[in-house]
């Protein structure tokens, strides 16, 4: 069901959706970057975490960070992990693939997860081109909760559909958490 909030807080609809993945977990994020990296201050207090980055600078820049357990500069359609995660954060980064991979991409993610696929993105439509010189952080895609529902993702959204800054957060449980 689709529900309005009138606060654009993304780390309160986390925490309702899956209320466990910033405890002691295994992450693979894909999505963060020079200019965003949201959560990171619950993430480090407790998890280890990988990152996969396409944008050399932005690898770059993140292995430089000192607290990350791995960063992958790589494509997430290229990437193969070696061992498999307790939560894959896809946060904000699915809208700049093409729709006719991200479905076949969900499937392969979802094998890499022992608990839950969280997923973070805008709202529908939102456009955006390259962002310094980045061309990865170009939308090409724009989706809607009905997009995750038929997925079997649990759904919630923040803003008005078609707003910049709206999002769309969604969660699928592999098993229950512990």
């Amino acid at each position: 069901m689709l529900t309005q909030y009138d606060s654009l807080d993304r780390l309160s609809s986390i925490k309702r959706l899956a209320p466990d993945i910033f405890n002691n977990k295994k992450v693979l994020y894909i999505g963060a970057s020079r200019l965003r990296f949201q959560f990171s201050e619950q993430l480090k207090k407790s998890c280890v975490i990988d990152v996969v980055e396409a944008f050399k600078d932005n690898a770059n820049y993140l292995s430089s960070l000192g607290w990350l357990s791995n960063v992958f500069h790589c494509d997430i359609l290229d990437f193969e992990p070696a061992n498999k995660y307790e939560v894959i954060l896809f946060w904000h980064c699915i809208e700049h693939l093409q729709q006719e991979k991200i479905t076949p991409l969900l499937k392969k993610i979802e094998n890499w997860a022992t608990e839950s696929i969280v997923i973070g993105c805008p709202f529908g439509f939102y456009e955006q081109g390259p962002v310094y010189g980045n061309d990865y952080e170009t939308h090409l895609t724009h989706l809607y909760p009905e997009f995750f529902t038929d997925l079997g993702y649990t759904i919630e959204c923040l803003g008005q559909k078609d707003t910049i800054g709206s999002n769309i957060t969604a969660v699928k449980h592999k098993r229950a958490a512990l």
